[in-house]
């Protein structure tokens, strides 16, 4: 089973989101492969795709956004989860927290899921709301054993009998 992983990120917070899944969907014997979001990317060898999308200020990021328009047909097609990465602590917990946005994309093109992880917000911000925002939320509120186990049940979902 090849598992292709594609993010949309400003700061490369949700790469480590999407490297962190790829490894926990490895960890169970599936073939994964994680790559910046974009339209030249093929799904001609893969089996199932996840897309992660950073959240910025309750917006997917517009590549993650694009990726799914531009792949919708064959996405509709294909085993298919939407994952967003937030710097809000409340719903780093869990992953329930639903994004208007992206729930629209989901039902547009079938997903099978959408989850909220905690994201990770750098020091280093550019411009001033930005850096008003992560004077306050810096750091990181991701939960690696929520991400494994979202990513376990994933697995289960495509392999009834992983490794």
């Amino acid at each position: 089973m090849r598992i292709l992983i594609v993010y949309g990120s400003r700061r490369d917070g949700t790469r480590g989101l999407a490297v962190l899944i790829a490894a926990a969907l490895a960890e169970r014997g599936l073939q994964t492969r994680v790559r910046l979001a974009g339209p030249l990317i093929e799904l001609d060898e893969v089996d199932a795709v996840i897309v992660a999308g950073a959240l910025y200020l309750g917006r997917w990021h517009r590549d993650a956004v694009r990726f799914v328009r531009h792949h919708a047909r064959m996405l509709r097609r294909l085993p298919l989860w939407l994952v967003s990465s937030d710097t809000v602590e409340e719903i780093s917990v869990g992953g329930h927290h639903q994004v208007r946005q992206v729930a629209r994309l989901a039902a547009s093109v079938g997903a099978r899921g959408q989850v909220t992880f905690g994201g990770h917000a750098r020091l280093d911000p550019h411009g001033p709301l930005a850096g008003a925002m992560v004077g306050a939320l810096a750091g990181n509120d991701r939960d690696p054993a929520a991400v494994r186990h979202w990513a376990a049940t994933v697995a289960a979902e495509l392999a009834p009998n992983p490794v």
